[in-house]
């Protein structure tokens, strides 16, 4: 029903301003057929009047009829086939366009997937440089505890006058024995 709609709806001519579509051929072919229908039976009333002149002008209007209908029918059939061609036309297109997209489409498809894929890799690269940073951070951390543990023994070691005294006593005779020759202290 919607390609109907489409095709009766697509412009075959044009005058002036106006855009005479398929559907208004139709409709004024119908209507010029209902008038030349009822021009006929017009026709053939009148002739009940007059016998001798009806029938010869019943005879005349008749081919004149046929010639119409005749002419009306041939334009039917050109209108059929011009609006076979436009189905073809409009068919061969939207085949084009639903190929284009369907191309533009996968060439997208592909270059999204590519990028992704770098930027998964770039991810992961990034990621596995951090973890190796984070190792030498937590290493180094490890490292500045122990340190600042020693540290406070050794303040605590420094703080007491006495303890202080007998490590720096111990400190000199080690220095003085690495001095001198062994066994000459």
């Amino acid at each position: 029903m919607n390609e109907l709609t489409t095709i009766l709806s697509e412009p075959i001519a044009r005058l002036g301003a106006t855009t005479i579509t398929l559907g208004h051929a139709l409709a004024f072919g119908a209507i010029l057929f209902l008038g030349l229908f009822v021009a006929l039976v017009a026709a053939l009333w009148r002739s009940a009047k007059a016998r001798a002149v009806a029938a010869a002008e019943a005879a005349d209007h008749a081919r004149d009829a046929e010639a119409r209908m005749a002419g009306i029918l041939a334009s039917q059939a050109e209108m059929q086939g011009r609006m076979g061609a436009i189905a073809e036309v409009f068919g061969a297109r939207q085949a084009e366009l639903t190929q284009s997209i369907g191309q533009r489409l996968d060439a997208m498809t592909g270059r999204l997937g590519q990028t992704m894929t770098e930027q998964t890799k770039s991810t992961h690269e990034s990621l596995a440089k951090l973890q190796e940073r984070l190792a030498v951070i937590d290493t180094a951390q490890g490292n500045i505890q122990s340190l600042a543990s020693q540290v406070v023994q050794l303040q605590a070691i420094l703080s007491n006058k006495q303890t202080r005294g007998a490590f720096g006593q111990s400190r000199m005779e080690a220095i003085v024995a690495d001095g001198l020759p062994h066994g000459a202290y």
